[in-house]
């Protein structure tokens, strides 16, 4: 696990976390320099991972992903947007994987939701039915009658 960033480098890191919004390229830059100095940073790494996803760079949010997981692996996000990127490379496998890492640390309804996509996918549809399922049960009531989620039609023909 790594060291908590110092006041200074949290300063930082949120600045180019708001940067990121709208100047990727710069925020990423900046970012990279400050890893540099400091790759054991889980929240500089899981920060990077989030900013390659923007620019749809799946292979370095992959790579930024997996170091934060390594300095903390009981981060139910980092493991979430792990999945995430291994989604978007078509790794499926490797992306119910991380879902499911995410899900031992904190079980959501929108990570189950995700894991049944990528099982669907993968042709495994009775374990896709059963996440499906263990998300509907999840949701709050007034989430299931507004249908915010994507897969909601299939989800609600489940029950």
């Amino acid at each position: 696990m790594s060291d908590p960033p110092n006041e200074s480098e949290a300063a930082f890191l949120k600045a180019i976390g708001d940067r990121s919004e709208h100047e990727t390229a710069e925020a990423e830059r900046e970012l990279r320099v400050f890893l540099a100095r400091r790759p054991d940073s889980f929240e500089g790494q899981l920060l990077l991972g989030w900013i390659c996803f923007r620019r749809s760079g799946f292979e370095d949010m992959v790579a930024a992903l997996s170091r934060a997981v390594t300095l903390d692996s009981s981060s139910a996000q980092a493991w979430s947007y792990l999945g995430t990127g291994y989604f978007y490379q078509g790794r499926l496998s490797d992306a119910v994987e991380a879902f499911n890492a995410a899900l031992a640390v904190k079980e959501s309804p929108s990570e189950l939701t995700r894991l049944g996509c990528c099982l669907h996918r993968l042709g495994r549809t009775e374990e896709a039915i059963a996440a499906y399922r263990r998300a509907l049960r999840l949701l709050p009531a007034a989430g299931r009658r507004q249908g915010s989620y994507k897969n909601f039609r299939l989800m609600r023909a489940l029950r």
